[in-house]
């Protein structure tokens, strides 16, 4: 049965009390800003509107609002457990971005990267709509790129980058209606996506022959994920390296290879909790867990909830 993942924020322009609205429209649909209205903007003139779906552990909002400016600082990053990675398109309007020391002048198709963990700051020049994919840094583990930077932010324009955003139009239009099979299917295609932009992207700083090994290691590592041997030394035996050099290459991209193994093998039970009927000691089996209580305790750790009870969400 299909079920509704979405809420919509709404700052009312006759309230005494906007700045405070939209900071706390900010915090419930974005992340923790502190907010500052453009006092050049009558009161009976400002807006804003927030849409959030919920997609698995990813988020999609598309948001309008009238000039103001916002920080994100050390007291509201504090505030939270946010470590995720943001994509910001710009759809109309124009805004100024600041981050890493660099700014980004963001105006009708622009595309920028942005991270929770690190100050940031905004400003609205004109109204703007725009629209922002959220996604846990632990999620990119799954699709092999964990340790991405983000010291650049702004992401030109590839045929990958395209793709997202075009999917993301669809995404946003049909969300509503999804039955959760079909969200859970909209996310892996999503962070497929995301993965293939990130690694396009001059923020990737994980470069040459390392990033060779690492990726033909990745493919070896998805292959072999129902393998209870799985490890560096079969890795190494598969790439004709040492163990040595296969922890080394995981290192570099701030990673171990026993931490990637179980992200994705959790990934693998995860989608195997909502795409079958299968008890969760035979998915703890079949992905390599030693049993239910195994699974169980890992999955919880990554996702937040058991497998009992993603299944029952999800079911």
């Amino acid at each position: 049965m299909a079920s509704s993942v979405t809420q919509t924020f709404v700052v009312d322009n006759g309230s005494e009390h906007r700045e405070a609205s939209f900071e706390q429209l900010m915090s419930r649909s974005h992340t923790d800003m502190r907010i500052s209205l453009d006092p050049a903007v009558p009161a009976a003139q400002f807006g804003a509107r927030a849409r959030r779906a919920q997609i698995g552990d990813l988020v999609l909002v598309d948001a309008q609002c009238s000039p103001c400016s916002g920080r994100r600082d050390s007291d509201e990053i504090n505030r939270s457990d946010d470590e995720q990675i943001v994509f910001l398109i710009t759809r109309s309007g124009r805004e100024l971005v600041t981050q890493h020391d660099q700014a980004a002048t963001l105006q009708p198709g622009t595309t920028i990267l942005w991270d929770t963990t690190e100050p940031a700051a905004f400003r609205v020049l004109t109204p703007v709509r725009k629209r922002s994919l959220f996604v846990p840094r632990r999620a990119l583990g799954e699709v092999g790129v964990p340790g991405i930077s983000t010291s650049r932010i702004e992401l030109h324009d590839d045929s990958s980058l395209a793709l997202l955003t075009g999917y993301l139009d669809v995404l946003s239009r049909t969300v509503d209606g999804m039955a959760p099979a079909a969200l859970s299917a909209a996310r892996e295609a999503t962070l497929s996506l995301v993965a293939a932009v990130l690694q396009n992207a001059p923020a990737n700083h994980v470069q040459g022959i390392g990033a060779a090994l690492r990726a033909s290691m990745l493919t070896s590592i998805d292959r072999h994920l129902t393998v209870p041997e799985l490890g560096p030394a079969m890795l190494a035996r598969l790439h004709h390296v040492s163990v040595r050099s296969v922890h080394r290459v995981f290192a570099d991209s701030g990673e171990t290879v026993m931490g990637t193994i179980r992200s994705r093998r959790l990934a693998g039970a995860r989608r195997a909790l909502t795409d079958s009927g299968a008890a969760v000691s035979s998915i703890a089996q079949q992905w390599c867990f030693s049993d239910a209580s195994h699974l169980a305790r890992a999955f919880r750790d990554e996702y937040g909830l058991s497998p009992s009870e993603y299944r029952k969400i999800h079911a």
